[in-house]
């Protein structure tokens, strides 16, 4: 309509400053260099630690029968990068309402990443929740048949291909995670958060990581389960950086191939379930679940009332859960997606 067509605004994304954008992704590359580095000297679970850092040292402590542990190397990072983007989204003063940072909202994710990790070391790991199930299926069928020596841990090829292997199944996991109302319930507390920020990745469910060893059961077929959780540790570290908006897009090819920030804002709009990959995106393109960026702000433009018009159009981006949070206190927030299931059922 003629009304439409006053008032629909041309589409100007939000680019933070090139400095910017540019200050955060060298951060980021830094941190992991270090990260990867120290991991197998100092961050080694039922083995001793590694003469050497780096992935030769990983693959040395594998073979010893340690598994590195790349998510407790990893929290020390996470805290230097939070306070990174901070600082440069206050200094680039970051026009991206949802790209900053609120102390209840991230105080709030900072405490559930901190109970989930309680309750992994008090509860899963004690348990070996994750990994008897996994064991069970490699030493009474893969090592009986000589599945295990087509996966040799001292090999780098299958490193590489078992990385790729959990990513793919973690595809599927977080694709289950969002389309079952029983798993959504616990994946959802990670979507609750109505910023967009590093903070945002540590908010996890007390226990969606206790339920999602179901989904790499088939790697128990020729993987060694220390391998199967090192790079599976690996693959969800890859995932905290790009919960973040100062950085806008990367290079193309790596857009095409990669879970980047741009990709993983998508996810995180309430309205949309796109974008399930954790390392990789080309499951999502191969799976019909890609949705790019651009595509999901420019069809909402003809929707803007008149007085929204000047607004920057990468605020139309809505992230958070569809229902609203009540509490931050972190057992309401844990609990706020059970509660529909358990009306229905009663």
């Amino acid at each position: 309509s003629e009304r439409m067509a006053e008032v629909q605004p041309s589409f100007r994304p939000i680019a933070p400053p090139l400095w910017a954008q540019t200050s955060m992704v060298l951060a980021v590359i830094a941190s992991a260099t270090a990260w990867i580095h120290i991991t197998p000297l100092y961050f080694i679970s039922g083995g001793e630690h590694a003469e050497k850092g780096g992935f030769p040292g990983a693959m040395e402590a594998v073979k010893n029968g340690g598994t590195p542990d790349y998510i407790l190397g990893a929290i020390p990072f996470f805290l230097i990068l939070m306070l990174v983007e901070l600082i440069l989204t206050v200094l680039s003063k970051l026009e991206c309402e949802g790209g900053r940072y609120a102390i209840d909202d991230a105080w709030s994710s900072l405490a559930a990443g901190i109970t989930q990790q309680m309750i992994v070391a008090l509860v899963k790991v004690p348990l070996k929740i994750n990994i008897i199930p996994y064991a069970y299926i490699y030493y009474s069928v893969a090592v009986p048949n000589g599945f295990d020596k087509f996966a040799p841990v001292d090999s780098w090829p299958v490193w590489a291909t078992t990385f790729l292997a959990v990513d793919f199944c973690y595809y599927w996991f977080h694709r289950s995670a969002h389309e079952i109302q029983f798993m959504w319930a616990g994946h959802g507390i990670h979507h609750q958060s109505e910023y967009y920020n590093l903070s945002t990745a540590l908010r996890q469910s007390w226990w969606i990581s206790m339920s999602g060893w179901i989904f790499y059961l088939p790697l128990a077929l020729c993987i060694h389960p220390i391998l199967y959780a090192t790079l599976d540790g690996a693959n969800t570290v890859y995932q905290f950086w790009v919960h973040t908006c100062l950085v806008r897009r990367l290079p193309e090819p790596l857009e095409y191939i990669l879970m980047t920030p741009s990709h993983h804002r998508v996810h995180h709009d309430r309205r949309v379930h796109k974008n399930f990959g954790g390392f990789l995106i080309i499951w999502d393109r191969m799976f019909g679940s890609f949705q790019d960026e651009y595509d999901t702000v420019r069809p909402l433009n003809g929707r803007l009332q008149k007085s929204d018009a000047k607004l920057p159009q990468e605020e139309v981006t809505l992230f958070g859960a569809s229902s609203a949070v009540h509490s931050w206190t972190e057992p309401v927030t844990q609990s706020q997606f059970w509660s529909p299931m358990s009306r229905a059922l009663l």
